[in-house]
């Protein structure tokens, strides 16, 4: 009696079951299990279990009585209890054996907790499915550079499962300088406490590139805010890069020609003249502007043009040294910037190879087109140090040439 009087002082359900034949009998229900079911207890002890509840061993609580009464171990489980054949909540059972036979059950309502670890599965299984689907590389390192996970697409990347990656570090599968590389920038992102985010180009210890990435690295704490580690995400740019250069591209050469732009052109020819030995070096500018092309575009079309330009562009190329600049600074007109020449001499041979060139027939849909070009030089330092100066005197020489018959070239002279 006074064990049972003991069980109302406490504040968790109680309920004990006593084993009769195949059943359990209610041997005692403590004040809060009654005020929890809402029942009087005098009217349930004695009773058989599956009398009262009579879906008892659809549900677990059966088996499990039977579980801890033949090997006498404690059982700790989830239960679920209904209102109206609805789940209504959750219950946490823990049921033990007493010295005298009888089963001991005391439970709490643990709906918050199962509903909180339910999100949490969601949440998890979520990202997991995330992880496996998205096209970024995903990891997880400790705090010694040592593989913890890495997602599919990781897998894929790198040809080895997870299995072999586990436990590895970048050292067995990129070069040295790389893996170092990444180490250091692992080590900042846990120093600083704080993501980071920087582009990596990634090299295999084979020598094989695979191309560039943007990397985020975000330390990683554990419960109780203990450092374990850095877990990174690597998405892939090379496509963006590539169009970022195409875009460098097509923002400093010609379209049509492929040729550097008047922009491209004026840029070099600056940063030329700012050198020190700008002083000393001989540069030429050549000022180029084809003879009659308007009577081609008017008569035969743009279409007939542009290819007719496009031609003149290849022959020059192959006119000019690897270093020099050829540019096509605007319709008809090209430049082109002579560095480090020797002598007046040097670029004068350059414009009469150009104008030999192009007096060579232009040969389009089997019609022949004869073109030729007047040429305008100025020097630096003789005529100029300053780029525009010198590109405004080399035009001027041009205008020059063609007042002297066209088909030649004209240096600049103050005169």
């Amino acid at each position: 009696m006074s064990f049972l009087l003991d069980i109302d002082l406490i504040s968790t359900n109680i309920v004990i079951y006593k084993k009769v034949d195949d059943d359990f009998i209610f041997v005692a229900f403590n004040k809060m299990a009654q005020k929890t079911e809402d029942v009087d207890a005098n009217e349930l002890l004695g009773k058989r279990l599956t009398e009262v509840f009579p879906g008892v061993r659809e549900f677990g609580l059966f088996d499990i009585l039977l579980k801890v009464q033949e090997s006498g171990r404690s059982e700790i489980f989830e239960t679920s209890f209904y209102k109206d054949s609805r789940i209504s909540g959750w219950r946490r059972n823990e049921i033990k054996k007493l010295h005298d036979g009888n089963l001991i059950v005391l439970y709490e309502d643990s709906t918050v907790q199962v509903e909180i670890k339910k999100q949490l599965n969601i949440q998890k299984s979520l990202l997991s499915t995330i992880f496996d689907i998205i096209p970024d590389l995903i990891w997880l390192k400790d705090i010694d550079g040592i593989y913890l996970y890495c997602n599919p697409r990781f897998e894929q990347f790198f040809g080895a499962k997870e299995a072999e990656i586990l436990g590895s570090t970048d050292f067995d599968f990129v070069d040295a300088d790389l893996a170092n590389f990444f180490r250091k920038n692992d080590l900042k992102a846990l120093e600083e406490n704080a993501p980071r985010r920087n582009e990596e180009y990634l090299v295999f210890a084979d020598g094989s590139y695979r191309g560039m990435f943007e990397t985020t690295k975000v330390p990683m704490y554990d419960d109780e805010n203990n450092l374990i580690g850095i877990l990174g995400i690597a998405h892939d740019i090379n496509e963006r890069k590539e169009h970022e250069e195409q875009l460098k591209i097509y923002a400093s050469h010609d379209a049509l020609t492929g040729l550097a732009n008047r922009t491209l052109f004026l840029e070099r020819l600056s940063q030329l003249l700012k050198q020190r030995e700008s002083d000393i070096n001989v540069h030429a500018v050549l000022f180029i502007d084809l003879d009659h092309f308007k009577v081609i575009n008017d008569e035969k079309g743009h279409a007939t043009g542009d290819k007719v330009l496009v031609e003149v562009a290849h022959r020059l190329r192959g006119l000019i040294r690897k270093g020099d600049t050829l540019s096509r600074f605007g319709g008809d007109e090209f430049t082109i910037l002579l560095e480090n020449i020797h002598s007046a001499d040097e670029a004068a041979k350059v414009a009469q190879k150009i104008l030999d060139k192009l007096r060579e027939p232009i040969i389009i849909n089997e019609d022949n087109y004869q073109v030729t070009t007047s040429i305008g030089i100025s020097l630096s330092p003789y005529n100029s140090k300053d780029s525009e100066v010198l590109l405004h005197y080399a035009d001027v020489a041009m205008y020059k040439a063609k007042s002297n018959g066209k088909d030649g070239y004209n240096f600049f002279t103050k005169d």
